[in-house]
């Protein structure tokens, strides 16, 4: 059921991206660490750490200078998205889980997922996602990114939750199986 609701959700996101004539895009999981033996077998319960935007670069630019550039109401809004990404994100996980898998504020989970922003280049997200073990230890690593709606920075960020929290689920699920 999932599934369906995945696709779904990834299908109406397209389909209104086409129909308004842009053409989004989901890039391919880069695995850049994955712990051998797998310690995520059988594992369905994940903690979700704050996003982390250290370091992050909007068009080659450091956070701080792009900031520098816009207006003290763009400024705000852009703090209050790097806030609202962490609700963002756990809405998603809420939405896409399976009934038997849980993802919360990482107290009581032997593993946490931890989302690091990496930047924003030429309407695209690009971040990474490190599956910590509770001693802080990257298990996993991945890296992605999404975007190209034509909207802006806005609906690029949208679109950036949805495809870090479905990424991060198939690839979870994956490790769970073995």
């Amino acid at each position: 059921m999932n599934l369906v609701r995945r696709s779904a959700t990834l299908a109406v996101f397209a389909l209104g991206f086409v129909l308004a004539g842009c053409f989004p895009s989901v890039g391919e999981v880069k695995i850049v660490t994955m712990a051998q033996p797998n310690p995520l077998v059988g594992v369905k319960a994940y903690g979700l750490a704050p996003v982390s935007w250290e370091g992050f670069t909007y068009d080659g630019q450091a956070e701080a200078a792009w900031l520098e550039t816009r207006t003290p109401e763009q400024r705000a809004s852009f703090e209050q998205d790097k806030v609202a990404i962490n609700k963002k994100l756990a809405e998603r996980f809420e939405v896409e889980k399976d009934d038997d898998e849980t993802f919360g504020g990482g107290q009581g989970s032997r593993y946490s997922l931890a989302y690091k922003m990496l930047s924003y280049t030429d309407g695209q997200f690009f971040w990474r996602l490190e599956v910590r073990d509770q001693s802080g230890k990257v298990v996993d690593a991945l890296e992605s990114h999404a975007g190209g709606t034509g909207y802006g920075f806005a609906f690029d960020f949208n679109l950036a939750v949805v495809a870090m929290s479905t990424q991060a689920l198939d690839h979870l699920r994956a490790r769970r199986q073995g």
